[in-house]
């Protein structure tokens, strides 16, 4: 069955519409007319989050996500209780969560968790960073590959590896998340060497020796494959 996730956050930053629901303006408030309830929802309701950048659109932010459940059942979907919350999100976030002993909220969303930030210049930007999750599925399926392949040519292997980190650098290669990028390399380096070490019987691997297969059958480095563009701070 379909998973549907929905989000609420207080951020003032322009993101993709394809991503973000945004109340028109301050004064923006649900209708008391049913159809046209109706109509405003559905125009809304697009996108994997729900952004309120003001007091008055949280209240329709709230509303929305009450309303939610009912319609996703009429297509025999429902929310994830865990994974649907109404949380604050953006400029301020930091300051009022520090006013109340707390760290601010974060959420996760694409396989990434974003963070409230401040840019080199003061302004508030968004970071993200790998999953945990994700991080330790990735890693599973690569010792899965490994103990399963490690009889294999060391050759053959280094292509496949190489294969799976480009493919993780392409996705997760955000210019705010080059350190879960170096944290998977090293973790995949360490078992590709644990399964390398098990083709024989005997002593293991030392790291010289693999640091000198290394040298012949190089990894592929992190590296960031995604721009700035698009992405913007606000003061």
């Amino acid at each position: 069955m379909p998973f549907a996730e929905r989000k609420s956050s207080w951020q003032h930053s322009k993101m993709s519409s394809r991503t973000a629901w945004r109340a028109p303006n301050p004064a923006w408030r649900l209708s008391s007319d049913p159809e046209e309830y109706q109509r405003q929802l559905r125009r809304h309701q697009t996108g994997g989050s729900l952004l309120a950048s003001n007091p008055g659109s949280i209240l329709a932010s709230a509303e929305v996500l009450r309303v939610l459940p009912k319609r996703f059942a009429k297509f025999g979907l429902t929310l994830h209780p865990e994974k649907t919350r109404l949380v604050e999100f953006g400029r301020y976030a930091a300051r009022n969560a520090k006013k109340e002993g707390k760290k601010p909220e974060t959420f996760d969303f694409l396989g990434l968790t974003h963070i409230c930030a401040r840019s080199r210049k003061g302004k508030f930007t968004v970071h993200v960073r790998t999953m945990s999750k994700r991080l330790r599925r990735g890693l599973k399926a690569i010792a899965e590959w490994c103990q399963e392949h490690r009889h294999d040519a060391v050759s053959e292997q280094q292509k496949t590896l190489n294969a799976k980190l480009r493919g993780h650098y392409q996705y997760y290669g955000r210019p705010t998340n080059y350190r879960s990028l170096w944290q998977f390399y090293r973790n995949v380096r360490r078992i590709w060497r644990k399964w390398l070490s098990r083709r024989t019987r005997g002593r293991g691997m030392t790291w010289e020796r693999f640091a000198a297969i290394l040298q012949q059958y190089p990894l592929q480095l992190p590296r960031i494959t995604h721009t700035w563009a698009g992405a913007t701070s606000t003061p």
